[in-house]
């Protein structure tokens, strides 16, 4: 069994993740594999349809996210509020269909993004920690390879 690629940060008040992946657009697919384990448990951790590249799971509806940011700590902030508005608002997850990063400008570490993710969205189960919102206090992302993501939610 290979380790995952991500960790929980111990912080005073808030819950932290960091997360690892070769790119840019694979840390967009573990962030969220991650956000979901971090919110589900050790159930979601074994199970194969979070967050994944999985066209054929049965799902309520397909859906698309779009962000667009300045630079990729809010790319991933957005991202992950995004999935967050999914599972209140809907009571959904969502397994990754496509993955498309776009990025505006010369060099990665300050260029501009576009994200576009198309997934199935599935009934989400009832998470076992409250998450309020992905923050930017302590966020951090730095190229790779392997590229690292550190975000921190309020809880």
């Amino acid at each position: 069994m290979r380790p995952l690629p991500w960790r929980e940060l111990e912080h005073t008040a808030d819950v932290g993740l960091e997360v690892r992946a070769e790119t840019l657009e694979d840390l967009v697919a573990e962030s969220a594999r991650a956000f979901y384990a971090l919110l589900f448990g050790a159930e979601a951790r074994s199970d194969a349809s979070v967050a994944v590249r999985a066209p054929d799971v049965a799902s309520v509806a397909v859906r698309r996210i779009e962000v667009e940011a300045l630079d990729a700590v809010e790319l991933f902030v957005s991202w992950l509020n995004e999935l967050l508005f999914l599972l209140e608002v809907r009571g959904e997850r969502l397994c990754l269909r496509s993955v498309r990063l776009t990025a505006r400008g010369a060099d990665a570490a300050c260029a501009a993004f576009s994200l576009v993710v198309e997934g199935n969205a599935v009934a989400a189960p009832v998470p076992s920690l409250g998450i309020k919102a992905v923050t930017y206090g302590g966020a951090l992302v730095l190229p790779g390879p392997p590229t690292l993501l550190r975000l921190f939610f309020d809880v």
